[in-house]
């Protein structure tokens, strides 16, 4: 097969969200003999497929070597979004702030000179992530607002609105961030896009205290998540999401199904995952309103011994000791 028919397939497979045939297609074409520019391209979007199909390790090194290759080739525009693109994914794996500031720089320069629409709707995306990653909120909303305007594709200007109501959400603007995801869903977007939107309508549904709102949309956003190719090997988004419907049916009562859910989160964490705490918190919660004291002290106790701890959930977790005495003093 040729390397424009590898490209087309691989292309095809992408939009699709078969992203496992689109590995395949590309280690074909790296596997030809290509200019080095090509092959880091081909390096850097078969990087990016790796991740979306959880294989972080490899697409690490993968990424880093399209870098170091791309860095060897002409600073034109594609040369020089593809290095953003690398350096962002690259972010997004190490959580190097370094690397993102790089990004956005890429992302910047490239926003200013003569780029088809196409790149540049891809450029704003991934300058607003940036920005929200360094947490330049406001910049990052600009972009976002930018993004709506100039965007030709319904799908794009849909996906730009729920990103910037994530920033809305990030700099406490719950309300606006709630009202900017029904715009979305007055929209009837695509399934792919269902499960971050309903997770982002949730989570301002939360800030907002519309508990049983909350609830129906992370269970929404859970049920999407299979249609978002992008979303659903991505552990962290998961689980994000597991704590999130956790608390949010704990609040409205169901105490069953937050029980199950808190489960399902602590079985695929450890104790220094960021969610370990209020995972054991929410159990240790329900234990004690179901009338089982020392089961509830051994949920507090275990979110104590968690090195991650912060000072609030400590406080919080000492008063919850406090209001559960144990059954064997």
């Amino acid at each position: 097969m040729s390397v424009g028919d590898l490209e087309q397939r691989i292309k095809a497979d992408y939009g699709r969200g078969n992203y496992q045939d689109a590995i395949a297609a590309t280690e074909e074409l790296l596997a030809l003999a290509l200019h080095p520019a090509d092959r880091a391209w081909a390096m850097s979007d078969y990087g990016e497929l790796l991740i979306l199909c959880g294989r972080r390790k490899e697409a690490e090194r993968v990424l880093n070597g399209a870098l170091e290759l791309l860095l060897t080739c002409d600073s034109d525009s594609p040369n020089i979004f593809a290095q953003g693109k690398c350096l962002l994914w690259l972010s997004r794996l190490s959580g190097d702030l370094v690397q993102m500031a790089h990004a956005r720089d890429a992302f910047e320069k490239l926003r200013s000179s003569d780029i088809d629409r196409l790149m540049r709707a891809s450029v704003l995306s991934l300058l607003a992530e940036a920005h929200s990653a360094l947490g330049a909120l406001e910049e990052a909303e600009a972009v976002y607002r930018r993004l709506e305007e100039e965007a030709a594709d319904a799908k794009v200007r849909l996906r730009a609105i729920i990103g910037r109501a994530a920033v809305l959400l990030e700099m406490g603007r719950a309300a606006e961030a709630r009202a900017a995801c029904e715009v979305v869903v007055a929209c009837s977007p695509p399934p792919e896009l269902l499960s971050r939107l309903h997770c982002v309508l949730g989570q301002a549904e939360e800030a907002c205290e519309a508990w049983e709102s909350a609830a129906v949309s992370f269970q929404q956003s859970l049920n999407s998540l299979v249609s978002d190719p992008e979303l659903r090997n991505d552990c962290e988004f998961r689980h994000d999401l597991y704590r999130h419907l956790g608390r949010s049916l704990y609040e409205t009562g169901q105490w069953d199904t937050a029980l199950s859910m808190c489960q399902d989160l602590l079985a695929e964490i450890d104790a220094q995952h960021r969610h370990f705490v209020e995972g054991q918190m929410i159990l240790g919660h329900i234990a004690a309103v179901r009338g089982s004291p020392d089961v509830a002290l051994t949920h507090y106790r275990c979110a104590l011994s968690s090195p991650v701890l912060s000072a609030e959930e400590r406080a919080a977790i000492e008063r919850a000791l406090l209001a559960t005495p144990s059954r064997r003093q």
